[in-house]
């Protein structure tokens, strides 16, 4: 079974495949509010763009959205904000 460390928090080489991409996923869920959210920011060199999608579950049955697509034609993992959403790492595998 492979252990994960600080190195899998950092960005990985850019392979050769047009589709490639480098994403980060954080989502959460509070049962007490009914209430939680789901983001994704993606970097794709490749194709020249890095996009994001967050969405937020209202109590009920509502959901609220932001998404966004941005110019990125290199790999990055320090210059991640795209259409407000703004991810950034305090410690590795920590925060």
């Amino acid at each position: 079974m492979p252990v994960l460390d600080e190195q899998h928090d950092f960005a990985h080489p850019v392979e050769g495949d047009q589709a490639w991409s480098e994403s980060y996923y954080f989502n959460a869920y509070d049962p007490v509010s009914d209430s939680g959210f789901f983001t994704r920011i993606g970097i794709r060199p490749n194709e020249g763009t890095m996009d994001v999608a967050l969405s937020f579950w209202l109590p009920g049955s509502s959901l609220a959205h932001v998404g966004g697509v941005r110019p990125q034609t290199e790999m990055t993992d320090t210059d991640l904000e795209v259409g407000g959403v703004r991810y950034e790492r305090v410690v590795p595998m920590k925060e």
